[in-house]
């Protein structure tokens, strides 16, 4: 995108972190139907991080991305204004991953979110599943267990919950990494019911 696009973006993405205002992010001009709908919970000088609010208006989980790959960004539309409803009014006593917001604002208020660095150190020291979205359309789940600049090492994880082996990434290859979704939660589960639980330390 454009300096003065990210430059745009930067700023309103800032302003809805303190108005904890719900909007939507486009990330793919290949894939105009996909977004990130939710409030934004850090931002720094190159990415930003938000909390992801499901269809029925909870919470699911994280999304880290780089700004520069944002190419549009809706807010106050119909739907979106439906959402922000919803999880204005949701049962508090049945909360999503509310967990995983939490941190991701700890790091943002004592200025440690910085890119995916700091959000893997966070991911390793809780020993949570992480997706891991390549700009290749590939995405792969595992657990953090050795990262450097610009790499990162996973125990790979099936959708099944069984350890596959591990892998090495480029990390310049990662167009954005999830964690503490619907689905992330459930393999987190699936690992800790199978006989063979992936617990490297």
């Amino acid at each position: 995108m454009s300096g003065q696009f990210d430059a745009y973006s930067e700023a309103v993405l800032k302003r809805t972190a303190e108005s904890k205002q719900v909007l939507s992010v486009y990330l793919s001009s290949s894939d105009q139907g996909t977004f990130i709908l939710g409030i934004v919970l850090g931002v720094s000088a190159t990415h930003f991080a938000m909390g992801s609010i499901s269809s029925t208006g909870c919470e699911d989980g994280c999304l880290i991305a780089p700004i520069s790959d944002i190419y549009k960004i809706e807010f106050e539309d119909e739907y979106i204004t439906g959402i922000n409803l919803l999880f204005e009014n949701r049962d508090l006593r049945k909360l999503g991953d509310f967990e995983s917001w939490q941190q991701i604002r700890s790091l943002a208020a004592e200025h440690a979110f910085s890119d995916y660095m700091s959000v893997l150190a966070l991911l390793r020291a809780n020993h949570r599943l992480v997706n891991l979205f390549a700009y290749d359309g590939a995405s792969i789940y595992g657990f953090v267990t050795e990262f450097g600049s610009g790499y990162v090492e996973l125990d790979v994880v099936s959708d099944n919950g069984l350890r596959d082996g591990s892998v090495g990434i480029d990390l310049e290859t990662i167009r954005k990494i999830e964690f503490g979704t619907s689905c992330e939660i459930a393999i987190e589960k699936l690992c800790g019911l199978r006989p063979a639980r992936m617990n490297r330390e």
